[in-house]
């Protein structure tokens, strides 16, 4: 035991095999200052962490399942392997965390601050991202359940009511028949996409790559399309309704 690592939490010691067989589990925290401990494995399920400060914080293998993170910070954080399913992490900052093989099903994230995070098969269902940032974020690389990996279709999983995926990756995703409507995705990399009966309706691509895309198909109605990439010079002179 006197060698085993101490945390420190609100003025009390806890062991890390403490924190990880639940001595914090539905506890109020909020506000605590966490940053740069290694809380790895540990559990805060359905905790309150309102506006707690994980930032550069070991959170590999952590599960916040059901927790309250509201305005928490998670800026640069390792949370690798973590749980936030069913979590509250609305107006968090996640700003360059790692959320690789995370888990963010039916996690409520409106607002949440995601820019340049990494997200290499992170599993999202019924994740709600209205207003998040996105930016830099390659979402051609997050993870599905298998039926939909095999159509790699984002948007009908997933909420972006508004979102910000200013130079987010998308390319060669299925977004056919998907909602994109007044996103911000300028110089967002959609090249390959497939937008069959999707909706970019007062959508922001300006300098979005979308090389090898049939924009013929899908409603552009008010899309701002300045300085797109494209190997089809003409077709943002020829769908209907977009600002060239």
């Amino acid at each position: 035991m006197s060698n085993e690592r101490v945390i420190t939490v609100n003025d009390t010691d806890y062991t890390i095999r403490q924190l990880r067989d639940g001595a914090l589990k539905d506890e109020d925290l909020s506000g605590v200052d966490m940053q740069k401990k290694d809380l790895s494995a540990a559990t805060f399920r359905r905790s309150k962490l309102v506006g707690a400060n994980f930032s550069h914080c070991d959170l590999r293998e952590v599960d916040f399942t059901g927790a309250d993170l509201t305005g928490a910070n998670f800026n640069h954080a390792e949370c690798t392997q973590a749980s936030f399913e069913g979590a509250i992490l609305v107006g968090a900052q996640l700003r360059c965390a790692v959320l690789d093989e995370a888990n963010l099903v039916g996690a409520k994230m409106r607002g949440a601050l995601l820019n340049h995070a990494s997200m290499r098969q992170t599993w999202v269902k019924d994740t709600d991202l209205e207003n998040a940032w996105l930016a830099g974020v390659d979402l051609s690389v997050i993870g599905f359940d298998v039926d939909d990996l095999k159509r790699k279709i984002i948007t009908n999983i997933v909420m972006l009511d508004g979102a910000n995926l200013s130079d987010a990756k998308l390319a060669g995703m299925n977004l056919s028949g998907c909602d994109l409507s007044g996103l911000i995705m300028i110089g967002c990399d959609m090249s390959k996409c497939l937008l069959m009966g999707a909706s970019l309706e007062g959508s922001i691509l300006i300098g979005a790559n979308l090389t090898d895309v049939d924009l013929s198909r899908c409603n552009t109605e008010g899309a701002n399309l300045a300085n797109i990439i494209t190997n089809n010079p003409k077709q943002k002179n020829e769908v209907k309704g977009c600002i060239a």
